[in-house]
């Protein structure tokens, strides 16, 4: 759970993200630049890994390690700008952290404006 590491975007007015750049790629800038403003324009808020099953749309974590073969939930806020209809997550997969390799595992539009969470489960 990355709690409020991601708060902002770069130095956005308002909302300068305290851990920047947060890329996936190790020493790159981040391609979503710092211009705009927090809460109004987009931004990841969170993001979550989890075990386990969904319950009423919401992941119920299984109490579970994350394994191979088996199901995790990413759950990612976001703060979507406008109606949401020109933002999309994508969301990545690498196997080595320290030389990465990212796979796109999905690409998500937001489903409106403003604060927002989506969740995807992958097997």
């Amino acid at each position: 759970d990355s709690l409020a590491l991601l708060n902002g975007k770069g130095t956005m007015t308002n909302g300068n993200e305290l851990n920047r750049s947060n890329t996936n790629q190790n020493g790159a800038t981040c391609s979503d630049g710092n211009g705009g403003t927090y809460l109004d324009d987009e931004s990841i808020e969170q993001i979550t890994v989890t075990a386990g099953d969904i319950v009423s749309g919401s992941p119920v974590p299984s109490g579970d390690f994350i394994v191979e073969g088996g199901r995790a939930y990413v759950t990612v806020k976001v703060w979507c700008w406008e109606t949401g209809a020109s933002d999309t997550a994508d969301i990545y997969l690498t196997n080595d952290a320290s030389s990465p390799d990212w796979q796109p595992l999905a690409s998500i539009a937001c489903p409106g404006g403003g604060s927002q969470t989506i969740v995807q489960a992958f097997d």
